[in-house]
């Protein structure tokens, strides 16, 4: 067989995966952009917060340290409840289900003997390799 026949032959393995991997990769752009949001919405907090802890040095009663040491964990509370929300979310119930799914579909792939076949000719032949 050529590298094409091989190619043509793997066409109906890669269309069975392909919806799946298409769904997961929608959902993981908008984890992506929506963690991306939220670093950006923490990030002022946390400039605030790195200039209070500069101000702890200069404050020889101590106080200032005791109000960084406060903000800072309940800033830190904040968002371990705000994560541990946003991981049982739909959004991320449904990002792991899907995971989910094409793991389950890759196990059936993998236990497919002439995909394998398929897969390790395409490699002796060196198809798998640019040209």
């Amino acid at each position: 067989m050529t590298c094409e026949q091989i190619a043509a032959e793997l066409v109906p393995y890669t269309q069975q995966a392909a919806p799946s991997v298409q769904a997961l990769a929608v959902t993981q752009q908008r984890e992506f952009e929506h963690a991306q949001a939220k670093q950006a919405e923490r990030q002022p907090v946390h400039q605030l917060l790195a200039g209070m802890a500069t101000a702890t040095m200069f404050d020889p009663t101590g106080a200032s340290k005791r109000a960084y040491a406060a903000a800072e964990m309940a800033q830190m509370a904040k968002e371990r409840s705000e994560d541990r929300a946003e991981a049982a979310s739909p959004q991320a119930q449904q990002a792991k289900a899907q995971r989910e799914q094409i793991a389950t579909q890759a196990q059936t792939l993998q236990s497919d003997a002439r995909l394998q076949r398929l897969m390790q000719l395409g490699h002796e032949k060196g198809c798998d390799r640019k040209r």
